[in-house]
C-alpha cells in the first residue's frame, strides 16, 4: 500500500504479508493506492440493480486479483473481483431463513476461495392471523406479526416474548359521515363501517364504553 496506509497492519502479525488493506473512510484515496499484494480487504458497495449504483469506481479495484468486501452485503452481490462473504449471522428480521456463510481463501491462490454455507440461529418475522400459530422456535428467534379485529387483538397479552406487534383488519377507506351524531352513534358507525366488526362483537364494544363514560 501507499506510505499513509502502512500503519494499518499495527496488531496484525503476519497478515500483512499476504493482503494489503483499505479502510472504509479511505476509500475516496482508491486512485492514489497501489497494490502490493494480490488480495484487498475493504469495505466497498458494488452495483445491486436496479437502484444501487457502486459509490466508486469499481474498475479502480482491477490492480488487485481478489478484493475480499463487507460487511453485510449478501454474497449474491459479488461482482467482477469483488467478492462479498455476506454477515455469518442475522442482524435484522427476515420473513425466511436466509443463506449465511464464510469465505475460505489460500492467500498463494486466492482466486481459489470456496464459499461455505453455515448454519445458525436466525432472526425471523412472520405474520399471521392465528394466536395459536404464535409458536416459540428452539433454533430460530421467531416472531409474529398478529393481525385480527379490534376485538381480537384486545385479547392478546402485549408483553408477550412472540409478539412483534398487532395489525388491525382494515381495508375500507377511513371515510365517515359523522355530523348530527352523538359520540356513541359515531364509535358504533366506525365499529361497523370501518372495523367492520359483526353486530355482536359491536354491541360487546358498546356495552364496555357505556360502562365507561
Amino acid at each position: 500500500m501507499v506510505p499513509e496506509q502502512t500503519n494499518l497492519c499495527n496488531g496484525l502479525g503476519n497478515y500483512c504479508d499476504y493482503f494489503d488493506i483499505l479502510p472504509y473512510t479511505d476509500l475516496h484515496k482508491l486512485k492514489g493506492v497501489r497494490g502490493d499484494h494480490k488480495i484487498l480487504l475493504t469495505h466497498v458497495r458494488g452495483d445491486i440493480p436496479p437502484h444501487v449504483k457502486a459509490e466508486v469506481d469499481l474498475e479502480l479495484f482491477d490492480k488487485w486479483d481478489i478484493v475480499f468486501a463487507g460487511d453485510l452485503h449478501a454474497h449474491s452481490n459479488s461482482q467482477r473481483n469483488i467478492v462479498y462473504p455476506g454477515s455469518p449471522r442475522t442482524v435484522t428480521f427476515h420473513r425466511n431463513e436466509v443463506k449465511l456463510g464464510v469465505i475460505v481463501f489460500d492467500t498463494e491462490n486466492p482466486k481459489e476461495w470456496k464459499w461455505h454455507e453455515i448454519k445458525v440461529p436466525q432472526l425471523i418475522r412472520k405474520t399471521i392471523d392465528n394466536p395459536n400459530d404464535m409458536i416459540k422456535t428452539d433454533f430460530n428467534h421467531t416472531i409474529y406479526e398478529l393481525t385480527g379485529t379490534v376485538l381480537d387483538l384486545a385479547k392478546i397479552d402485549k408483553d408477550s416474548e412472540l409478539l412483534d406487534k398487532k395489525i388491525m383488519h382494515n381495508d375500507q377507506p377511513a371515510s365517515l359521515d359523522l355530523r348530527n351524531m352523538t359520540i356513541e352513534e359515531e364509535l358504533e358507525q366506525y365499529l361497523g363501517q370501518i372495523i367492520r366488526l359483526s353486530k355482536p362483537e359491536i354491541e360487546e364494544v358498546m356495552e364496555v364504553f357505556s360502562a365507561n363514560t
